[in-house]
């Protein structure tokens, strides 16, 4: 009897050994390794690399931060259970990839979700192209093969190489989710390398996002307003009022920074207004200082003129000022009419019978077309600065430009030369009949104050 309770406790105790001995691996497991892809966990990657970097020389190796693009929405459409298939492929595609660059030597983990970091060393290969990473036709075949499903997928990759291995790695991995950042508004699998014009890049899109109200247009953005002559005689008739970020007296931005960022989050249509109401107060005080009337254009972006009783809006604006909508000339782009064909039409319609001149800015800029013209019922074309910059050096592109201005002519429209720098380019727009001119040979765009004195 006491053998067998012997033998039973003997057991007993060896089970527990057992148990004990499989969740202190399983523990240990858990903690080193990813449950999901089997990749050394991030914690352990963190360690294993800075212990790498401590006797690497400079250059001598890469990060990599990837990611798929949208694949939050892929938990949405395809289940968790196949996106989580996915992920668990990555690691293969990665090892491939590694090999076709020739790299022996690097480290993988998953840092959260579908954010893969790689530490490799470093091939000739990798300072120049990542194209096995970028173009992931082999990691989409393999999805068909395992799960069925005719997808493409694209990615974002980051990449640091180290020039200060002695730098924290968890700084390294913060400067290739920068990079990755930067790649998000490609439509095709991209990658950009960190540099300290990402940095600026990123500081200046938050510090222009964090400033982005009412109180900033109104403390900042200043109107300048660029003259436009008559060729035949001389005379100004005319200006553009373009928008200038003024702090201390010194530009803070430039208008090709912080424009994209105001489309980009849709701020432009308080720009667009702002400037109209600028452009009201401009030619109010012109009346005031008994100033002969000249009609001001202004930029309005695609996304404003989407906008619903856009034409009231404007209407309701000029009438507080008791001025004439015929002072005021709206510049339509060729990019705003881009895929709101019918829509902008409407506008533009509405706009005309408001009484509002209208013009066709950046013509020959795009895919500028005599089907575009006869949708609108303009008063101006302003042909594109590059286009006739590129077209009045050329003996041939000259003679197209003489027939556009006559064809111009035909439909009854005047045509306004946009980014005129040279006597030369004067002298010809003049012999080939064209009406306005307007660029650095004649103004650059200047504060009101100084046009006043101009006119």
């Amino acid at each position: 009897m006491i053998d067998y309770v012997a033998r039973t406790l003997i057991l007993l105790m060896l089970f527990t050994i057992l148990v004990l001995t499989y969740i202190v691996l399983w523990q240990r497991k858990k903690i080193n390794y990813d449950d999901l892809t089997n990749l050394i966990s991030y914690s352990s990657f963190l360690k294993k690399g800075t212990s790498i970097l401590k006797n690497a020389k400079p250059r001598e190796y890469v990060i990599f931060l990837i990611d798929i693009d949208g694949f939050r929405y892929l938990n949405l459409l395809l289940g968790t259970d196949v996106a989580n298939v996915i992920l668990t492929m990555i690691p293969s595609y990665l090892d491939s990839c590694m090999k076709d660059l020739g790299v022996t030597e690097y480290l993988c983990t998953r840092k959260f979700a579908d954010k893969f970091v790689l530490l490799c060393k470093t091939t000739n290969v990798f300072l120049e192209d990542v194209s096995p990473l970028k173009y992931g036709k082999y990691f989409s075949n393999m999805i068909k093969n395992r799960v069925n499903i005719n997808i493409e997928l694209r990615y974002s990759i980051g990449k640091v190489i180290i020039d200060d291995p002695k730098k924290s790695l968890l700084i390294l991995i913060g400067e290739a989710h920068l990079a990755n950042k930067q790649c998000k508004n490609y439509y095709n699998t991209y990658s950009e390398t960190f540099s300290s014009e990402t940095v600026n890049r990123v500081l200046v899109e938050k510090n222009i996002l964090f400033r982005m109200n009412q109180q900033l247009l109104e403390d900042s953005m200043k109107i300048y307003l660029q003259p436009k002559y008559d060729l035949k005689s001389g005379e100004i008739v005319g200006a553009e009022a373009l928008v200038r970020w003024i702090e201390d007296g010194q530009v803070m931005y430039n208008p090709d920074q912080f424009i994209p960022i105001f489309e980009k989050y849709y701020f432009i249509k308080e720009l667009d207004l702002f400037m109209f109401k600028q452009v009201c107060k401009t030619l109010k005080e012109l009346e005031e200082k008994s100033k002969e009337n000249i009609l001001i254009s202004v930029n309005m972006s695609r996304i404003t003129l989407m906008e619903k009783n856009f034409a009231q809006v404007l209407l309701a604006i000029i009438n507080s000022y008791d001025l004439s909508p015929s002072d005021i000339e709206i510049e339509i782009t060729e990019s705003a009419i881009c895929g709101n064909l019918d829509n902008v039409i409407r506008q533009v319609n509405e706009l005309k019978s408001a009484g509002f001149q209208l013009s066709l800015d950046d013509f020959g800029a795009g895919q500028s077309t005599l089907t575009t013209l006869n949708c609108f019922d303009i008063d101006i074309i302003k042909l594109d600065k590059e286009f006739l910059s590129n077209s009045l050096n050329r003996s041939d592109m000259c003679i197209m430009v003489k027939h556009l201005i006559d064809l111009m002519h035909d439909f009854n429209l005047k045509v306004v030369a946009e980014g005129v720098e040279t006597k030369e380019d004067v002298d010809l727009l003049r012999t080939y009949g064209c009406d306005i001119a307007q660029g650095y040979y004649f103004s650059k765009p200047v504060p009101k104050d100084m046009f006043y004195r101009l006119i």
